[in-house]
């Protein structure tokens, strides 16, 4: 994922509040905008829909544009796309770049600010943060997350 929006519903003005609040949450709900550049792609593809996160682990990405995709990951990410035969599984625990990335994704849902501060460097806006990727390796999947 070269670039990631979640627009954190009833977001409070202040971004590192958002953040905190997420850390204390039962369960998270947010709209998402994701772009994805590529080589492959003349233009970035642009996707949006729902993201739902049950702690401690559990993550639903409902995509509604620019098709009906469901992504399930726990300690298995399982990607179910209609009309395009069986659903696909990836075990995390033998990816282990995929199984950074999900950790990575469920610390922004958290709000974990320590983990996050470890791999992104913060840059605060009027009413949002954007985290870039310290790592190499981080910077291979994600450009930039704004909240």
């Amino acid at each position: 994922m070269n670039a990631l929006l979640l627009c954190l519903l009833g977001a409070a003005p202040d971004a590192y509040a958002s953040l905190e609040r997420l850390s204390s949450a039962q369960a998270v709900q947010a709209s998402f905008r994701q772009e994805k550049k590529s080589p492959a792609f003349r233009i970035p593809l642009r996707s949006e829909g729902r993201v739902y996160i049950q702690p401690p682990g559990r993550l639903r990405f409902e995509y509604t544009k620019p098709a009906s995709t469901l992504i399930l990951a726990e300690n298995k990410l399982t990607s179910f796309h209609p009309g395009f035969g069986a659903p696909q599984t990836i075990d995390m625990s033998k990816q282990p770049e995929l199984r950074s990335a999900f950790s990575l994704m469920l610390s922004v849902l958290r709000g974990d600010l320590k983990t996050l501060q470890r791999a992104f460097e913060f840059k605060a806006h009027d009413d949002w943060v954007e985290l870039r990727p310290k790592g190499a390796a981080l910077k291979k999947l994600v450009r930039s997350i704004r909240l």
